[in-house]
């Protein structure tokens, strides 16, 4: 009876920090981003070697990625692994900040 109750439960706990780590890394590449800007305003792109120099780090099983127009018009998009079997497996984060969050 335990472990028909643990297991699912278990497995929803799980769900919920990978969704939180995808969150979590959007936010640190947002701030990665920022930093760099910062750094160099004449910048014509991000890449992720960008934020990687800006101190950056990836999670385990995090993928970033950038679509960026400019400066003030980009979008940073953090993929996990399908094996975490996300309803929502990624986060994306705008050059406003604003986050639309991955859902366990």
């Amino acid at each position: 009876i335990l472990a028909a109750i643990a297991i699912p439960q278990f497995s929803a706990y799980r769900k919920r920090g990978y969704a939180a780590t995808l969150n979590s890394d959007a936010k640190n590449a947002y701030t990665a981003a920022m930093a760099t800007i910062a750094d160099d305003p004449a910048l014509t792109t991000i890449t992720v070697a960008n934020l990687q120099s800006a101190g950056y780090q990836a999670s385990t099983g995090v993928t970033p990625t950038i679509a960026f127009t400019d400066l003030n018009s980009f979008l940073v998009t953090v993929t996990g692994t399908t094996a975490w079997s996300l309803a929502t497996n990624f986060a994306t984060i705008n050059a406003a900040g604003t986050l639309t969050k991955a859902v366990p």
